[in-house]
């Protein structure tokens, strides 16, 4: 083949061979085929082949590269339908890049974009561990079916080994894909082991099959990373160090902090395999880009499966054109950023699919919330059940020099305003000691590292200064958390003498005796009341039954005795509700007064209250139409009617003593009646609102009501309105 001139121009593609793609879209890149490239390490075990392909990395081709990917429908996963797409088959070796249009052109410059590790290529015994893997997630041949594993009758039936746990949590909308190792909250901004990852008590089988899949699959995506450039793998590994990223699975893995495991069976060889798959993937079924994964990562999905010798393995694909064939245990590597997605492995043609023929598939990806230190880590547990995390103000260095505040006094910040420098540096030595053991005795005690107070100690020191000549260390601690069992026990027995030493200087101090007693009270009565709230509790199953049942009857006087207060007893909702009645019809109700008869609330008739017992913002009573919707329906019949061309009472909002009053039209000057309004004036109808009558009012009330009165004597045409 000849050399073929790059369409802008800018270089000419040396000793380069254009790959024939015959019904390849004229859209998709162009490749060209290298026998070696610097960028790529030739290797003894799987030599593949090498292609490269322009890419307009403007922003304006760029964009235009993305409209059209998204609009790229990729073919169904056969091979007839890949070769007939034109799309470029990769194999185990094969390699992939991308150099820039507007580069100059130099090998060295070119971009790592796809490339594929056979499982004979990997390092010595992985593809055997791959191959084990696969047979203890999948189980028993007896056991499996098709279909996902369920309950019956409490009973786990059918699917594969992983799912039969209560602890195979799927993610949602995707019934057969599982987090395995981290998850990302975008709500809390938290990045956590994922749920099934939780252990209560001790660890089950479901546990330890998941720490295997995770410490199999972290080897094998850190060594196809490996065959990236060295700068590229080189820069994913400083960014872990500096952030302190979870190393998940193998402490070398600095390429994938979280892990997800894809099941799909086998689908008959029709036009409902597509349809079946998406039911088990979800969103990671078909053509699609993962949104939150790192710009700076790369994506090593890793395939294995155990398929019937005439199944096709389906194919995995990517926007520029290429398809991996999924047979075997193979790695694919690229950007989950770009559109990609897979396509289900197939029985032959008018063949029922086995039982047993399953593809899995690990996905090892790089969130943008842990590669790039913008989420907050999980730590550990807060007494009361509350989460530590550290925030990115914590990790990530882009905050290592900030200071941060808080308008909380403290005794980083304040503290040494109130001591000398040698205890505040000895407090400060010693909160850091109680920290790590609090948060290490967490650790369950096959993983729990020990720490050495003493060591620990030498760590820290305060600097030397004019007034200071020689730098300050904290004083030993003989009595630090965690030492050994003896200082253990020591700790204890302080803490006991310490509760003895108190109890003694209390027993001559009435006060604290009688703390003590109130305390105790209130304990033995909050756990009276939620025995009785256990016993009265309805069970599942029966309908409620509202007012009958003795559990009910002393439910409503458990409350009614828990509203009673020995300082100021209130009214119950049962005593309100009939006041509340009395105002909502404009009738004068029953008057309460809180006062104490025998520790329980009575109500007193109106006579026998004062003027000072009734409160004036509870009186007169409300109108069954408040006045705001009242004023309201006024404008909108005022609109009505100038619409209609008929006369309306026209209001002008004045003030009078403080009042919002209403005045008639013929009060208005010119300048408060638009050309509309005059026009309307000459119309003899008039539209009058006549507003709910108040009640009369308690007589230490009706001077208000006569000063109301005056303010509303001079308007005619508004009875009653203010």
């Amino acid at each position: 083949m000849s050399s073929h001139q790059h369409k802008y121009d800018k270089f000419v593609m040396p000793a380069s061979h254009v790959v024939s793609l015959p019904g390849r879209h004229p859209r998709l890149p162009v490749i060209y085929e290298y026998e070696e490239h610097p960028l790529v390490a030739s290797t003894d075990k799987q030599k593949g082949r090498i292609f490269v392909y322009v890419h307009d990395t403007s922003e304006k081709g760029n964009l235009e590269y993305y409209e059209f990917a998204k609009q790229l429908v990729f073919p169904d996963g056969t091979e007839e339908a890949v070769t007939e797409a034109g799309f470029l088959k990769l194999k185990p070796g094969d390699y992939v890049l991308a150099r820039d249009a507007h580069g100059s052109g130099e090998e060295e410059e070119d971009h790592p974009v796809v490339w594929v590790t056979g499982g004979d290529a990997l390092p010595e015994g992985m593809a055997k561990s791959l191959q084990d893997l696969q047979e203890d997630i999948l189980g028993s041949e007896e056991l499996m079916d098709a279909e996902k594993a369920r309950k019956v009758d409490g009973v786990w039936c059918g699917g594969i080994h992983w799912e039969r746990s209560d602890y195979a949590v799927n993610i949602a909308t995707s019934e057969r894909c599982y987090t395995v190792a981290q998850s990302y909250q975008i709500q809390r901004n938290l990045t956590s082991p994922a749920v099934g990852a939780k252990v209560y008590g001790d660890r089950t089988t479901h546990h330890d099959l998941r720490k295997k899949v995770i410490q199999t699959a972290a080897p094998v995506a850190v060594a196809s990373l490996q065959r990236a450039p060295p700068a590229y793998f080189q820069a994913m590994q400083v960014q872990a160090e500096v952030n302190n990223l979870p190393r998940i699975g193998d402490e070398d893995n600095v390429v994938s902090p979280t892990m997800q495991l894809n099941i799909a069976a086998t689908k008959s060889h029709d036009a409902l395999a597509a349809a079946q798959f998406s039911r088990d993937l979800g969103q990671f079924a078909g053509k699609h880009i993962d949104e939150h994964d790192s710009e700076g990562g790369y994506t090593c999905m890793i395939s294995m499966n155990r398929l019937s010798q005439n199944d096709s393995p389906g194919y995995f694909m990517a926007d520029i054109g290429v398809a991996i064939e999924q047979r075997g245990i193979i790695t694919t590597c690229f950007s989950g950023l770009q559109f990609h997605g897979g396509f289900p492995p197939t029985a032959p043609p008018g063949q029922t699919p086995d039982k047993t023929s399953y593809r899995c598939v690990i996905v090892c990806y790089p969130p943008r919330a842990s590669m790039d230190g913008d989420s907050m880590i999980g730590f550990g547990a807060l007494p009361e059940g509350k989460l530590f995390s550290l925030p990115p103000e914590m990790t990530n260095a882009l905050f290592d020099s900030q200071t941060f505040s808080t308008n909380c006094a403290n005794w980083l910040s304040e503290g040494p305003t109130l001591t000398t420098d040698q205890a505040f540096l000895n407090w400060y030595y010693r909160s850091l000691c109680q920290m790590i053991h609090f948060f290490t005795r967490q650790i369950p005690t096959s993983s729990r590292p020990s720490f050495d107070v003493a060591k620990f100690r030498e760590c820290l020191s305060m600097p030397s200064t004019s007034d200071r000549p020689t730098a300050l260390l904290p004083k030993p601690w003989s009595l630090a958390p965690g030492i050994d069992d003896a200082t253990t026990a020591a700790r204890a027995e302080a803490a006991k003498q310490w509760e003895q030493h108190k109890n003694r200087v209390a027993s001559f101090i009435p006060h604290v005796i009688h703390l003590r007693h109130e305390k105790a009270e209130r304990e033995r009565e909050e756990k009276e009341r939620e025995e009785r709230a256990k016993r009265n509790k309805r069970p599942k199953g029966k309908a409620k039954q509202a007012g009958k049942g003795p559990g009910l009857k002393r439910a409503r006087e458990d409350n009614e005795a828990y509203e009673a207060d020995d300082d100021e007893v209130r009214l119950t909702k049962k005593l309100k509700k009939p006041e509340h009645d009395g105002r909502a019809n404009g009738t004068r109700p029953i008057a309460f007064k809180k006062r104490k008869a025998n520790g329980k609330a009575v109500a007193l008739p109106p006579e026998e209250l004062s003027d000072m017992d009734v409160d004036e913002d509870a009186w007169p009573p409300k109108p069954s139409m408040n006045r705001r919707k009242q004023r309201s329906l006024l404008k909108k019949t005022e609109h009505d009617h100038r619409a209609n061309g008929t006369r309306p009472v026209a209001l002008k909002n004045r003030k009078a003593k403080g009042k919002a009053v209403a005045s008639g039209m013929e009060e208005l000057s010119d300048t408060d009646v638009d050309d509309d309004a005059r026009r309307l004036e000459r119309s003899n109808n008039r539209q009058r609102f006549d507003f709910v009558q108040m009640p009369p009012r308690p007589p230490h009330l009706r001077a208000t009501a006569q000063r109301e009165q005056r303010v509303l004597s001079g308007s005619n045409d508004a009875q009653g309105t203010r």
